[in-house]
């Protein structure tokens, strides 16, 4: 399968692809964390800083979802989310790699969120980024 990524704004008619690409990688994640899964808190969080979303295609098909508010010292990298079947072959490490790339050439560092028990977790751990807020069901990290 040749992939290749293409990066485009978010706009109204992309809501229901988000919320299906949401339930599919984050019900679990939410799940086991013991947090209740609802409709409404998946559309409330596409809807956060919903101007900063971008969809990224493959062959002019939506396959996921990068949300960065990039601010003056600190960029969020609020979602990264692929699809099932373009998990698993390195396009989120590269993804974020030019995240983080962009952020060191304006001179400001990265913080994320993630549940302590997605395995994103160690794909964040390799890319340099270290905890420095822990909560009951999710690490705070920055780079």
């Amino acid at each position: 399968m040749s992939i290749k990524l293409e990066f485009r704004e978010a706009t109204e008619r992309d809501k229901q692809f988000l919320l299906q690409l949401r339930n599919a990688t984050m019900n679990e994640h939410i799940s086991t964390a013991g947090l209740k899964l609802s409709q409404e808190n998946h559309i409330e969080r596409i809807n956060y800083h919903f101007e900063s979303a971008k969809i990224i295609e493959n062959m002019n098909r939506p396959i996921g979802l990068l949300k960065v508010v990039k601010e003056d010292s600190v960029w969020d990298l609020v979602q990264v989310q692929l699809a099932s079947d373009f998990q698993g072959k390195g396009l989120g490490r590269k993804i974020i790699q030019s995240v983080i790339t962009e952020a060191k050439e304006n001179g400001v560092k990265v913080k994320l969120s993630v549940f302590k028990t997605n395995p994103a977790l160690k794909l964040y751990l390799s890319l340099g980024f270290t905890a420095y807020l822990e909560t009951e069901n999710t690490f705070e990290m920055q780079l």
